[in-house]
């Protein structure tokens, strides 16, 4: 069974933990592409049950880079609104000027 583990960090470290997910990420990676280079159909069932396990392990890699795509993205989405607030800050207090 799966289950999501969420933890807080100071907002400057978001991009430090992703990439710390994208390490293991690439070292899971490149397990899978190991696994794969060693995986022959001279024997069949053989090559099944590792394929099997192939997909599973790219199945995981997937969500986990999901995982990271959907952090970035809202990190990015939510730079992008501090900014515009504090240009829209800046304006209203120009005009009160």
């Amino acid at each position: 069974m799966k289950v999501n583990i969420s933890y807080a960090v100071e907002l400057g470290e978001v991009p430090v933990e992703v990439d710390k997910l994208l390490g293991e990420c690439e070292r899971e990676f490149r397990k899978v592409h190991g696994a794969l280079d060693q995986t022959s159909a001279i024997d069949p069932l053989r090559a099944i049950e590792e394929i099997k396990e192939i997909r599973l392990s790219l199945k995981t890699l997937d969500l986990r880079l999901a995982d990271c795509f959907e952090i970035l993205h809202g990190y990015h989405e939510l730079l992008n609104k501090m900014r515009s607030d504090s240009k829209k800050s800046d304006t209203e207090s120009s005009e009160e000027e």
